[in-house]
């Protein structure tokens, strides 16, 4: 998994994005919810944490969590006041997934 980490994420990227796989036991947040520090709840805070742990060590940086999230949200939409909301981006994603889909229209 250490030597060969960034090409399973890779891997496992382009099956969810564009084949549209969407296995629960090989996704991102399945991962962060199993992997998370229990201090933390997250993956990627403290230096302690699983992700940082290791990445520190070989001095690269986690640019993940800058689309997705450190912790496992509550629910499946992230709120406009979550922590993780701070780029216009994401902030912006999360009004258009709290909008209702218009009959015909797809998702």
């Amino acid at each position: 998994m250490r030597r060969n980490h960034p090409e399973l994420l890779k891997h496992q990227r382009n099956q969810t994005v564009h084949q549209g796989v969407r296995d629960p036991r090989a996704s991102l947040k399945g991962c962060i919810e199993c992997h998370a520090s229990k201090a933390s709840g997250s993956v990627a805070v403290a230096k302690t944490d699983f992700c940082i742990s290791c990445h520190s060590f070989v001095a690269v940086k986690v640019d993940c969590f800058e689309c997705h999230a450190s912790k496992p949200p509550p629910s499946a939409f992230l709120p406009l006041n979550h922590p993780h909301a701070d780029s216009a981006a994401t902030r912006l994603a999360a009004q258009w997934r709290q909008l209702p889909l218009q009959p015909g229209a797809k998702p």
